[in-house]
């Protein structure tokens, strides 16, 4: 007869098939970890998915996936066609929303609750926050608007006292100090901070402990809450070296579970937000007054060096992008010096109307560097950088680069020291080339002619956004097989356009395509052909080369631009069907 595993002992199998998957696929490690016997203590006491668990940030939910009928597909987490990194209603019943994005969960429960109070036997919503969403503005919108009649409601947080990297502001200072109290007790503390929102405290309790939190879930489902437990976890929890440095195993790369090595990547290149990271140190040597400002992103952004270096010129905001990018407009207007807002294309769609009603519209000359500009293969559609020209074009007075490789990318971030409009520089988390040798000023509005054809007939104008110059560059090859040849053009700022240098470009040839990484229907394809009908070029045969209208998921880089149909083959052979096609 078998004997049944204890909490703990499922916990350490859970945790062990997590760490098992994730050092092949790579994914979210340490947040994952941490939440483990929490979860695994959720899914003992309440009935999923008639009880709503609601995750903020899906990247803690590894362990929740395990446990509602995904067990035998875990191992294909994060690759193409594989299970989702994060929370996907598509994939279970158990995953009510998509959660790629930090805060919402609070929001969401509230409304799952409101939509069924009123029925005969309304199910518990659980809201699993972290105590980095304290820090998101989203969040505390929510508390707000806490009331006492949300009796099923639930407000898990969980205190790793970190966000990638370690937490910062008020509420994460409050949360080390707050006093402890009997989690058995059940009685409401009217001294804390919650009890303002209409939430009963219990806690701090252990987070680690899947006894002692099924035992208090099972106290609260025969209670009225609404409640908030406040469960201190370790992000890392169950592997000593994830659990001693939470920030690098935050999102590790593929790995080797025995000694916690990366595995070798093959590439000599250097990733796009190393670069940046560098060249701020270098910046910051003639402009010692230079301001860097992130919403939590610090590590991924390659800022932490420069943190280290120099604190006082560093500001880690937290999960507050608005907030982010309206500070950096304060600092940046009345400090008299230069501002650089580093945040994810992703993240950005949350500080629109800060970036237009805060600094485009005072004209205020911030920096703001787009970080993941362009797919981010393995995270998803909650994640991809593709709509954000969509918006960006068009705020009068904001202009919008792209570099192509590393050394255009420093040779902006240096020229923009000097302007006096606010600039977006665009770049994606792909490995590029550097060459620091002659850096040149870029002039706003003035593009690079990078290849010119020799053909007669024929002719083919390739323009490529950023990086898609390589993919440019490999279509012109195929092209010369065949007995064509293309002109390549880099128009390097997205906004101002390079007028007059590509009015000359359109009429010397008869075919263009546009290249991008950015959604078709938004991107630089539609500023181009903004710029032929005021032109009044209309005999031009066009065609955009960029991502469809629809939603991509997860996968290796390669395959999704495949999936997309932008690999340079893929576009090679549209451009020659094209081509038989106007014949």
């Amino acid at each position: 007869m078998a004997v049944a595993l204890s909490l703990k002992e499922q916990a350490f199998l859970l945790r062990q098939e997590i760490i098992d998957v994730v050092s092949k696929n790579g994914g979210h490690l340490g947040a994952s970890l941490g939440a483990t016997d929490l979860i695994l203590a959720l899914h003992q006491v309440f009935n999923s998915p008639r009880d709503k668990l609601i995750f903020d940030t899906g990247h803690q939910t590894y362990a929740h996936k395990l446990l509602t009928g995904r067990k035998e597909r875990f191992h294909t987490l994060r690759t193409h066609q594989g299970l989702c990194g994060f929370t996907d209603p598509n994939e279970s019943p158990h995953d009510h929303f998509f959660a790629g994005h930090a805060g919402t969960a609070l929001s969401l429960a509230l409304g799952v609750h409101d939509a069924s109070v009123y029925s005969e036997d309304p199910p518990w919503v659980i809201a699993v926050i972290g105590d980095a969403s304290l820090s998101c503005g989203l969040t505390l919108e929510a508390f707000n608007n806490i009331c006492l009649k949300q009796d099923r409601l639930i407000v898990v947080l969980n205190d790793n006292g970190m966000s990638i990297s370690k937490g910062c502001g008020n509420f994460h200072e409050y949360l080390q100090k707050i006093g402890t109290f009997s989690p058995m007790s059940l009685r409401e503390n009217f001294t804390d901070i919650f009890s303002f929102f209409n939430l009963k405290y219990l806690g701090p309790i252990d987070g680690h402990d899947p006894d002692q939190l099924v035992k208090l879930f099972c106290r609260l489902k025969n209670s009225k809450g609404p409640f908030i437990v406040h469960a201190k976890t370790i992000k890392g929890y169950g592997l000593d070296y994830a659990k001693n440095f939470p920030t690098i195993w935050h999102g590790p790369k593929p790995f080797c579970i025995e000694s916690g090595t990366f595995k070798q990547k093959t590439s000599t290149l250097t990733p796009f937000p190393k670069i940046f990271g560098k060249t701020l140190l270098e910046m910051q040597k003639n402009q010692q007054d230079l301001q860097v400002i992130t919403p939590a992103t610090a590590t991924g952004a390659s800022l932490e060096e420069f943190a280290a270096l120099h604190p006082s010129n560093f500001h880690d905001v937290g999960i507050a992008e608005g907030h982010a990018i309206t500070y950096a407009a304060g600092l940046a207007r009345f400090k008299n010096s230069k501002v650089i807002a580093s945040i994810y294309a992703t993240f950005l769609h949350r500080a629109l109307d800060n970036l237009f009603h805060d600094v485009v519209l005072q004209n205020v000359p911030l920096i703001l560097a787009i970080d993941r500009a362009g797919l981010s293969p393995q995270d998803g559609s909650t994640h991809h950088g593709i709509y954000d020209i969509a918006f960006l074009k068009t705020m009068p007075g904001l202009m919008i680069a792209q570099p192509r490789n590393g050394k255009v990318l420093q040779e902006l971030l240096h020229s923009s020291l000097a302007y006096t409009s606010p600039i977006a520089i665009r770049y994606p988390n792909l490995d590029t080339h550097v060459d620091e040798s002659g850096l040149v000023n870029r002039e706003p509005g003035v593009g690079d002619l990078l290849a010119k054809t020799t053909t007669l007939s024929k002719k083919i104008l390739l323009v490529s956004l950023g990086h898609m110059a390589e993919v440019a560059f490999s279509v012109r090859n195929k092209l010369l097989e065949i007995g064509l040849d293309a002109t390549i053009f880099d128009p390097v700022f997205i906004k101002p356009l390079d007028h007059k240098q590509l009015h000359g470009l359109i009429l010397e040839h008869d075919y263009l395509f546009i290249l991008e990484e950015h959604a078709e229907k938004s991107g630089l394809g539609s500023i181009i052909l903004n710029f032929i009908n005021e032109s009044q070029l209309f005999h031009k045969k066009v065609k955009i080369f960029g991502v469809p209208d629809r939603f991509f998921a997860h996968g290796s880089y390669k395959e999704l631009m495949e999936e997309i149909g932008l690999s340079d083959d893929q576009i090679f052979d549209r451009i020659v069907e094209f081509l038989d096609t106007v014949f």
